[in-house]
């Protein structure tokens, strides 16, 4: 048994198998607390949701009560029930999970404690909205006094949820931060004794060395060390049985050097094709994302046989994990040529801007199909053609138009367009979060986002650096000015022909 734990080749396969075991418990540890924080995440949108819902269903009965004609009292009591059903929704949702709604259902006791609490002002701030739709006029100013205050208390016991669940997200994240540094201490010691394992068979081999040199000069008398039960002892024990037959065995050895040599060349051709590979890595992978993606596209349209709804449905997932996937890549790839200098740009002339602006509000407007947020646009429909890259060019609005309608909940997104002199001025204007003073500065960084944007927990941080630089590209600028808690607006400005743009021959 101690001979077996003194091998050194022991040593080493147990470091490794301590290695391994510890990569493996961190990843399943951090993917099972990640997950878990993100099942909170959606827990405290939802409840974010129901707090504005608060607000949203007072404003609501204000507007009901003070609405004149049965066609205006109609309609608005119709976006009242239905206010008042979606909020029912939510709540039942955070109790017992919606999976449309991408919800998990509440589990931790001090989270459901004010759950209960809220759920008790809940059903009596929708009462008094049923009862507001049923009372005569001469009661209904007194049950909207009624409703405002109550808006106010679901509003704060709706935030103590918000508050709580964010509470324990953080406690999540800090959980997570915990394991990986006890993984990344016990890593730290294993890594230590992996280098004394390693330092005990290069002194080994070191002395095996120096006896062999003696031996090589002609001093067969050399012997080398014999102490010690690890596998250099029996090379040193061997070695000194070897050195009788040394003269013998000459010619072989010079064979063996030979073939080392050979298989150096091999291990340095074959790093060469490893290196080849990292290289162009990035850029195969796209190729059989787009396979994946084209050839689910084809069985979603029946193409290889019936499909069932259920089937469409993964497989439009699929398909929109794919493009997600294949959009990050190239944002990388358009990062790395714009850092190398090597990105090249396709000029045309001719460039419709109004076919680009129609493009990206499509894409706006799906982002905004589900939530109370208009999109409003001042564009002229003469605007003059302009010199450019098509595809650049709609990159740098789509990633601005995305953002702003992305991080609006509520309100507008608002885009409007003009020409001026020999340059061509857009505004993106937003009612969103807005951005916090001290992330300002790291808005064109690549790789960061802002305190919003990674509590979105989507993207890179690379579209706004990328659009940043392509419009420079064009000769043109890109900024923005932005107010905490009121909103956003970035300013685009392109040359209608820039000089410094030469269209393809």
């Amino acid at each position: 048994m101690i001979r077996f734990f003194n091998s050194l080749q022991i040593q080493l396969y147990i470091i490794v198998l301590l290695l391994t075991g510890l990569v493996v418990v961190e990843v399943v540890l951090n993917v099972t607390l990640i997950q878990a924080a993100d099942s909170s995440i959606s827990q405290a949108d939802a409840a974010s949701l129901q707090r504005s819902n608060a607000y949203l269903l007072a404003s609501l009965a204000r507007r009901f009560t003070n609405a004149e004609g049965e066609r205006d009292i109609e309609g608005i009591s119709q976006l009242l029930d239905d206010a008042i059903a979606r909020a029912r929704e939510i709540e039942d949702a955070l109790r017992f999970g919606h999976a449309t709604l991408d919800i998990v259902r509440i589990a931790d006791p001090d989270v459901l404690l004010q759950l209960d609490a809220l759920d008790t002002e809940w059903d009596e701030y929708l009462a008094l909205l049923e009862t507001l739709q049923l009372a005569s006029d001469d009661d209904r100013e007194a049950i909207l006094t009624e409703i405002d205050q109550q808006s106010v208390t679901v509003f704060n016991f709706a935030d103590r949820v918000v508050s709580l669940l964010n509470f324990k997200i953080e406690k999540q994240r800090e959980r997570v931060q915990q394991v990986s540094k006890l993984i990344g201490v016990v890593t730290l010691f294993a890594i230590v004794a992996a280098i004394i394992i390693v330092t005990r068979i290069v002194r080994s081999v070191r002395q095996l060395s120096h006896t062999a040199t003696i031996l090589a000069s002609g001093d067969l008398s050399a012997r080398a060390a014999e102490g010690g039960l690890n596998e250099t002892a029996q090379v040193g024990s061997a070695f000194n049985s070897m050195a009788s037959r040394l003269d013998g065995l000459v010619g072989e050895l010079e064979t063996q050097v030979d073939v080392a040599e050979k298989a150096r060349v091999t291990a340095e051709q074959s790093d060469q094709v490893k290196s080849a590979f990292l290289a162009s890595m990035s850029h195969e992978l796209r190729t059989p994302l787009n396979s994946v993606i084209n050839f689910s596209k084809f069985v979603v349209r029946g193409i290889m046989g019936p499909v069932t709804d259920r089937q469409i449905e993964t497989l439009n997932k699929v398909i929109a994990s794919g493009q997600h996937l294949l959009s990050l890549i190239n944002d990388v790839l358009d990062m790395s040529k714009i850092e190398s200098g090597s990105l090249t740009l396709f000029i045309e002339d001719d460039i419709n801007p109004n076919e680009i602006l129609d493009t990206v509000l499509a894409s706006g407007e799906a982002l905004t199909a589900e939530k109370p947020v208009a999109l409003k646009l001042d564009i002229p429909a003469d605007l003059p053609m302009m010199r450019g890259d098509r595809k650049r060019l709609t990159q740098i609005f789509l990633n601005v138009v995305s953002n702003a309608c992305k991080f609006t909940q509520e309100g507008f997104v608002k885009v409007t367009a003009k020409a001026e002199a020999n340059t061509l001025h857009f505004t993106v204007q937003d009612t969103g979060p807005g951005i916090r003073k001290e992330d300002q500065s790291s808005v064109f960084d690549p790789f960061k986002q802002t305190h919003t944007g990674l509590s979105q927990g989507e993207g890179t941080g690379l579209g706004m650096p990328i659009s940043k630089n392509l419009t420079e590209a064009h000769g043109g600028r890109l900024w923005f000015e932005s107010t905490p808690g009121e909103g956003t607006t970035f300013f685009i400005i392109l040359p209608i022909k820039s000089e410094m743009l030469q269209p393809v021959s």
